[in-house]
């Protein structure tokens, strides 16, 4: 079964700076397709609880045509899905993943 999500985040107080990105599982794989207007882009991780412990992800630290592609390989027991995306200023954008 596939299940997909989809959402445009922008940064409060402002219109440039935004994030489009959409999440889609299939089996037991979510990838991941984001594409982000940000002059100073960081990094993009993953926040995910297992086994009682909040653990992160690294997808993409560098953007190719503006955009990241990522396949993560989901586990059982992994729960509280997030998705960080970090700026060289220590702005964070964060968005809860229901992919279940």
């Amino acid at each position: 079964m596939i299940r997909e999500q989809i959402s445009i985040l922008t940064k409060k107080g402002t219109n440039q700076q935004k994030i489009f990105l959409r999440v889609t599982r299939y089996s037991k794989y979510i990838y991941f397709n984001i594409s982000i207007i940000e002059e100073n882009f960081d990094e993009a991780v993953l926040s995910y609880d297992y086994l009682g412990r909040t653990k992160e992800k690294r997808l993409c630290s560098r953007l190719r045509d503006g955009g990241c592609e990522k396949r993560f390989t989901m586990r059982e027991g992994y729960t509280n899905l997030k998705l960080i995306i970090r700026d060289d200023a220590g702005n964070e954008f964060e968005k809860e993943l229901d992919l279940s």
